[in-house]
């Protein structure tokens, strides 16, 4: 076993795995006297309605493609001195050596919880056969409904894939989360956590770290994490994962990045309006609002867009209903790039605010970096230009030479396609409101400007 303990007590029901039937707490001296290090070769599933304690100093290994099945409650009561451990029973234990922790709310009885203080998890995240989402060494599984676990200190570490993954639109921590977040690694095509962005900003209670468990050489730099938000059509929830539907603040996670999109998606992944993974809409039932705080950095896939205040319903365009975007770096940088090492002008498509909402959003001390690659629908006919701007104003239904428009300022744009000569671009605004953003401490590269195309406007 991982933990080089030569005989731990067994945790097995024949060739199936453990069945916690009714509350059971670790060390049990009833059961499994003076025993602290278990082995679970062919893994645990706690049943609905039933719930399993492991208490402080506790190690559990378990066998190959095993899983801590939980649909009913799990508590790791650790401490910062006698950590609960949940790791391989191998010799010699690889990334992928057991499949995990899985916390999924059955589809009836009483929902799963989980409190998880002090834990340590390693060598998980191996996916079962045939399964094509990335489960995570720890997966918190809602599908629908809103389910939160409490996490308090709790490091995964030698990962096979990410480190920890919620599934569902409001699947994510509690607010009684708190202390540290600590993923070490995770798998070459994959990132530290995922979470829906409807979920976002239940990561607040969390400081997230990425600190490996060897001493770094550069100790004077925080190791780079990444917080995936899933926004593809696969995920449980469809293309629901690809909207902000209610008002949110997505905290920041310095020195973790917000990852959107993909390096080189498939051509069925660039058609917004179907919101399949090629963008991020913030549209509710009504106006909705999307606050980012600062300092954050958020890395778009290619092709990737932000759209604010859409305004379609199927294969209608229609005026949105007043949601708006709000980005104001007062307490540092908020950086938008590129999701690519080495990012090519123009990567990703960049921001569109659409009117009503545009004219209650607010930019402010943000750099936007490598984007304006966008081909996007203007006005109400049908034309797509080749030089969509880095940010974009535009009316989706006629001409309305809107006069109000967001506050953007000390803007920097870097990294722009050489053949887009305009970082911002407003469609059917009126000239006056649109050519302001020329001063605003807004920075443009080279001799760039506005572009005002607002032919019925003047």
């Amino acid at each position: 076993m991982a933990s080089s303990v030569a005989s731990p007590c067994v945790l097995a029901s024949g060739l199936s795995p453990f069945a916690v039937t009714a509350n059971l707490t670790l060390p049990d001296d009833r059961l499994f006297p003076s025993c602290i290090v278990f082995d679970a070769p062919h893994g645990i599933k706690v049943i609905s309605g039933a719930t399993l304690t492991i208490n402080a100093g506790v190690t559990i290994g378990f066998g190959t493609d095993s899983t801590l099945m939980v649909n009913g409650g799990l508590v790791a009561a650790g401490t910062p001195c006698l950590p609960v451990v949940l790791t391989s029973d191998s010799a010699t234990p690889a990334p992928g050596a057991w499949r995990g922790v899985d916390i999924a709310t059955p589809d009836s009885g009483v929902p799963a919880s989980g409190r998880l203080m002090n834990l340590v998890v390693q060598y998980g995240g191996k996916a079962p056969v045939g399964e094509t989402r990335n489960l995570g060494a720890i997966g918190v599984d809602g599908d629908y409904a809103d389910f939160s676990v409490t996490l308090a200190n709790v490091m995964v570490s030698n990962n096979y894939g990410a480190g920890i993954v919620f599934y569902g639109p409001r699947t994510g921590p509690s607010p009684a989360s708190s202390g540290t977040l600590r993923i070490t690694d995770w798998g070459a095509a994959t990132d530290s956590i995922v979470i829906f962005p409807n979920a976002a900003d239940m990561l607040a209670p969390l400081r997230l770290s990425a600190e490996p468990l060897a001493p770094k050489a550069d100790a004077g730099t925080p190791r780079q994490g990444s917080v995936r938000l899933s926004t593809v059509s696969a995920t449980r929830a469809g293309g629901q994962a690809a909207e902000i539907n209610r008002s949110e603040t997505w905290p920041s996670i310095y020195p973790f990045s917000y990852v959107l999109g993909r390096v080189n998606p498939t051509p069925s992944q660039v058609d917004y309006v179907q919101s399949d993974g090629s963008s991020l809409m913030v549209a509710g039932p009504t106006a909705v609002t999307l606050t980012i705080a600062s300092p954050n950095t958020l890395r778009l896939g290619n092709r990737f867009s932000i759209v604010v205040d859409p305004g379609v319903v199927g294969d209608f365009v229609v005026p949105g209903n007043g949601s708006a975007l709000v980005a104001n770096g007062s307490a540092g940088r908020i950086v938008f790039t590129s999701l690519e090492g080495s990012p090519t002008p123009g990567s990703w498509d960049g921001i569109l605010l659409n009117y009503p909402g545009a004219g209650k959003s607010s930019i402010r001390n943000v750099v936007f970096d490598s984007a304006g690659a966008g081909i996007v629908v203007v006005g109400d006919d049908g034309v797509y230009p080749t030089n969509g701007g880095a940010l974009e104003l535009a009316w989706f239904y006629g001409a309305m030479c809107e006069s109000g428009g967001p506050i953007l300022e000390n803007l920097t744009f870097t990294n722009l396609p050489l053949v887009h000569d305009y970082p911002i671009i407003a469609h059917d605004v009126a000239p006056a409101t649109a050519m302001a953003y020329q001063g605003g401490g807004n920075t443009f590269p080279g001799a760039s400007t506005v572009l005002v195309d607002a032919p019925d406007c003047q």
